[in-house]
């Protein structure tokens, strides 16, 4: 694929803001600054928060080990009645109700993350656990390491030796990928595409607000195929690829090279004017055909009644996914809903030839499900596994969202 050099496109940012007075990045043993006493103080009415054992932690709604952790660290507030746990939720406002029904206790404290946060805490991946005490900083680390055991000797003063999770990334402010102020005009401020950004091997993506007109969305070192999945939201088997070039295939479309996406938005922005512009501006850079629109294709509808839906109906217990492989060739699915069931359908690798379900309900009833099919498997054999449990695949033809890549290089 073309190498890809850093164009100078209009925004105005680098990827994070130079740190502010008084948001400086703390670390292992830093005391507690005056900002953050200030910044909590002006959200929770509790005067003992710093002093008395407090775990911060950083969250997201559709993190299965941020799930875990907060039903870990509510059994540890059991048994520690005085530890304190601030939960602060990455992502839109709109995941708040969903996580709060993860929590079993009254009067949790859940905040939403923003960019002061990140400059005291920056970090990639979530969950990201920050224990206090005597406003101290007195380790960082999984949420894995809320134990029962570190925790008693943690109230018995001793020092807590764990292992320092420290995986964030400081991007040179002299260095930005986005140059300019963006257009306040339009829906929408000018983007930038570039090669791997050298300074970090690891991939990242997110949202951020910036400022009360402006949200910066990112994409760091990811492969195009990985790019468009994050950023469009869709199944791998939405993704149409075609060339002329024999020996092309999704492996190659998405490995040979790593290539960053920013841009500067409206909190208001059209999400699917964006979609559009993200596959416009990839396709630029790589010299590839990348359109998103919706299309009729031929697809399968997932039929059932009521009788069906009861006998699977889910009797409780921990949500759980396992999808089949080699060794073991059977979907199993405990405590999810329908809708999910068809998520896990869909989801597949590019090239594979995964049939597109879909549904004419959004189902919520959590079900329990087995259902014994080849990792790979095709529209004929899920149909026959989907018969013995009640379930029906029928052929329709749906206006759906799809992504075509086509090669124009040859």
């Amino acid at each position: 694929m073309k190498k890809i050099a850093l164009t100078s496109v209009v925004a105005f940012l680098c990827l994070f803001l130079k740190a502010q007075e008084g948001t400086t990045r703390l670390t292992l043993g830093s005391s507690v600054s005056s900002f953050m006493h200030q910044y909590f103080k002006d959200r929770i009415s509790d005067q003992d928060l710093f002093k008395q054992p407090t775990l911060i932690t950083f969250i997201s709604s559709h993190c299965s080990s941020c799930i875990t952790a907060i039903r870990q660290t509510e059994l540890m507030q059991s048994k520690f009645p005085q530890l304190k746990a601030v939960w602060i939720l990455e992502g839109p406002g709109d995941e708040r109700s969903s996580i709060q029904k993860r929590f079993n206790r009254q009067n949790v404290i859940l905040l939403s993350s923003d960019t002061s946060l990140h400059h005291l805490f920056p970090h990639i991946s979530v969950p990201h656990t920050i224990w206090i005490k005597d406003n101290q900083i007195q380790a960082i680390t999984n949420a894995t390491e809320v134990t029962y055991n570190q925790l008693s000797n943690w109230y018995d003063g001793n020092p807590l030796n764990l292992p320092l999770k420290n995986d964030y990334v400081e991007y040179e402010p002299t260095s930005p990928l986005l140059l300019q102020s963006p257009d306040s005009s339009r829906f929408f401020a000018q983007t930038v595409v570039t090669g791997p950004l050298p300074i970090s091997k690891n991939i990242l993506y997110g949202s951020v607000e910036i400022s009360k007109n402006r949200l910066r969305k990112y994409f760091i070192n990811m492969n195009l195929l990985q790019m468009l999945l994050v950023g469009l939201k869709l199944p791998a088997n939405r993704f149409f690829i075609y060339t002329n070039k024999v020996n092309i295939s999704p492996t190659e479309v998405s490995q040979p090279e790593r290539l960053c996406y920013e841009a500067i938005l409206h909190p208001s922005y059209n999400r699917e004017l964006f979609k559009k512009e993200m596959c416009a501006n990839l396709g630029s850079a790589t010299q590839l055909s990348i359109s998103y629109k919706d299309s009729l294709i031929a697809c399968f509808l997932l039929k059932y009644d009521s009788l069906a839906l009861h006998n699977l109906k889910s009797s409780g217990g921990r949500p759980l996914t396992k999808r089949p492989t080699p060794s073991n060739p059977r979907l199993v699915v405990s405590n999810k809903p329908m809708s999910e069931f068809i998520k896990i359908l869909n989801a597949g690798k590019f090239g594979e030839h995964r049939p597109v379900i879909v549904s004419e309900a959004n189902d919520t009833t959590p079900v329990d499900i087995q259902l014994d099919i080849e990792p790979e498997f095709s529209s004929a054999s899920l149909q026959m596994a989907l018969r013995k449990i009640g379930l029906t695949l029928i052929p329709v033809q749906r206006s759906l969202p799809i992504v075509v890549i086509k090669d124009i290089r040859h």
